[in-house]
């Protein structure tokens, strides 16, 4: 079920989301800022829980052109990883709300939808943990790693918890830097 007006219920809710934080991504909440009762929005969506996928996953392809601009100004695999992790976390303080919403949204790696966008978040991770020689048998190992260390930081710094008196740029610099050590000390 995607239409054109199916576009415009996940526009408006990221706009919401992004207005308002999670609570404007409430069903009643969407279908009032549409103009529309909230049963019509059946027409387009099939559930509050489908409408919030489809806002995770719009946001996770936002996030994806984010990161390909990034990785375009970027010469070589740890410049890349950095630009990946960067991206990661200034995609996070520019729409935090839905960034939340990414996080805390449980997507099936076999959902139709997702799949494609799963596939090509991984191949900009892929590429330059391979040009690093990270061995294909652990780049999945590698991705998660880079992924739980940059969201941990991220969602540990928007919950205020990096309240020590040190920048905070500077710890996610050191730790970029540390991990992009670890994955090429073997």
């Amino acid at each position: 079920m995607r239409s054109s007006r199916t576009d415009e219920v996940v526009d408006v809710a990221i706009a919401l989301v992004e207005a308002e934080g999670e609570e404007g991504l409430g069903w009643n909440r969407v279908a009032r800022a549409l103009g529309v009762k909230p049963p019509s929005l059946y027409n387009h969506v099939e559930s509050g829980a489908d409408l919030r996928r489809r806002v995770a996953i719009r946001g996770w392809e936002r996030w994806e052109d984010d990161a390909r601009r990034a990785i375009a100004r970027s010469r070589g695999p740890r410049a890349q990883l950095r630009a990946l992790a960067t991206s990661y976390r200034t995609f996070a303080h520019e729409h935090g709300a839905l960034f939340a919403v990414l996080g805390s949204t449980r997507i099936a790696p076999d959902d139709p939808d997702f799949r494609p966008v799963a596939g090509r978040l991984l191949a900009l991770f892929e590429a330059p943990l391979a040009e690093l020689g990270v061995p294909a048998a652990k780049r999945v190992h590698a991705i998660r790693t880079v992924r739980s260390i940059v969201h941990g930081f991220v969602h540990l710094e928007a919950a205020g918890q990096l309240a020590m008196d040190a920048s905070i740029d500077a710890s996610f610099r050191y730790a970029i830097e540390l991990l992009l050590d670890g994955l090429t000390s073997e």
